[in-house]
């Protein structure tokens, strides 16, 4: 009987010997598992975060917001002249004017967009306080202003095209920029054959 016992014994303890190893590997596997579920995964929309660092220098990204402040006004005001110039010369030009800034700003828009460089929405200051003393102008002297600052600011243009593509650090500003310089070469002459017409 004691030999019996003895042996059953025996069995018992070889057989949770065995049991043993199985149970801790099982119960490895299953400590494991939640940790390849819960490990964190990189964040999602990181590439459009605001906060994102920009790859942009400081002083390029004041080249955009010039540039986007140059094609706001020119829009704003080809918008207001549209609205009141009595002028059909004037009227076509300005239409030519919101198309072609249009495009310029929308690609600048873009590119800064991808960049992480914020613009600006609205004209600067100086283009605001412009606008809002021309509302006031009877249509004869609207047209005078409107075609004197074309010439201005397409000058000024010019020339912010000119640093951008002689100083700029992004490749891409440069080639923008590069693109837009024939367009606003035409804008000028343009705007130049507007103030040489007799007075409206």
């Amino acid at each position: 009987m004691r030999m019996k016992n003895k042996l059953s014994c025996l069995a018992i303890g070889l057989i949770s010997a065995a049991l043993t190893p199985l149970a801790l590997a099982q119960s490895s596997a299953t400590s494991t598992e939640p940790v390849s579920i819960t490990t964190p995964s990189a964040p999602q929309g990181a590439g459009s975060d605001s906060s994102t660092p920009s790859s942009v220098s400081k002083a390029d990204r004041k080249l955009y917001v010039k540039l986007a402040e140059s094609n706001l006004a020119e829009i704003a005001s080809a918008k207001q002249a549209q609205a009141k110039s009595n002028d059909e010369q004037i009227k076509a030009f300005a239409q030519h004017m919101i198309d072609d800034h249009g495009m310029a700003l929308d690609q600048l828009s873009v590119l800064a967009r991808n960049k992480h460089v914020e613009l600006p929405s609205v004209p600067d200051e100086k283009h605001r306080k412009l606008a809002e003393r021309m509302a006031d102008m009877s249509a004869i002297d609207f047209n005078s202003q409107y075609a004197q600052a074309a010439v201005v600011d397409h000058r000024a243009t010019l020339k912010l095209l000119d640093k951008i593509t002689s100083s700029a650090k992004d490749e891409d500003l440069k080639a923008l920029a590069t693109k837009m310089k024939p367009k606003v070469q035409s804008h000028l002459k343009m705007a130049l054959d507007l103030n040489a017409a007799p007075a409206r």
